[in-house]
């Protein structure tokens, strides 16, 4: 039988191991400067690195609501301007210089339709998502183009699993909210990113107590 480097006229490396699945399993977490403010339930926005990221909201126990906004540099977290709004349960999207706060609870009830832009420097309120929740996911590259979708509507605190569960889907354009195809699953408190036009929303809670989902 003629050997493949006869066929082609050269040589095929063997390695030892898959590199790119070396690669994948070769990264590794590692502690970075504490916020100033510690909280729970809060959001989060950045870009691809570890260099320039913005947390926002959330709160403390029992119901106290925060707007704290942090900025990371890749060492440490720096205070700026605060939201318009305390919330926590709230999502994010976007970078450190253009990002979007969504939704949350500003009561333990409540499911609000508040969105915001963060130009690096302050918050404005922009025009209110269509349907009101909490526990929602969100997606975007910059706060011109975000897509949420999921969470929660009517109901109790989050840790008895409230019902009202929602597929809903909106995206935002700069100027405003349309309705687009809901989720398959309804569900909250997933883990969504990606772009406006190129999202994927993985995990989440469903209607019924220790009703996780793997859902892609």
């Amino acid at each position: 039988m003629a050997k493949y480097s006869d066929i082609k006229g050269f040589t095929v490396q063997t390695l030892s191991t898959d590199t790119v699945a070396s690669q994948a399993a070769g990264g590794a977490w590692a502690s970075g400067g504490a916020l100033n403010t510690a909280r729970g339930r809060l959001a989060g926005a950045g870009s691809a690195t570890t260099t320039a990221g913005l947390a926002f909201g959330g709160s403390t126990p029992p119901s106290t609501y925060k707007n704290e906004t942090e900025e990371y540099n890749g060492t440490s977290w720096s205070e700026q301007n605060n939201l318009n709004t305390a919330r926590d349960f709230l999502d994010g999207a976007g970078i450190q210089t253009s990002a979007m706060a969504v939704t949350g609870h500003t009561t333990p009830s409540a499911r609000e339709k508040d969105a915001e832009n963060y130009d690096g420097t302050s918050w404005t309120a922009i025009t209110d998502v269509n349907v009101a929740g909490a526990g929602r996911n969100a997606a975007g590259a910059s706060n011109t183009a975000v897509v949420v979708f999921g969470g929660y509507t009517p109901g109790s605190d989050p840790a008895s699993l409230p019902t009202g569960q929602t597929g809903s889907t909106e995206v935002w354009n700069g100027s405003s909210w349309t309705e687009v195809n809901d989720l398959n699953s309804a569900r909250f408190s997933g883990g969504g990113s990606g772009t406006s036009t190129n999202a994927i929303m993985a995990t989440g809670l469903t209607s019924s107590p220790g009703a996780e989902i793997a859902n892609v």
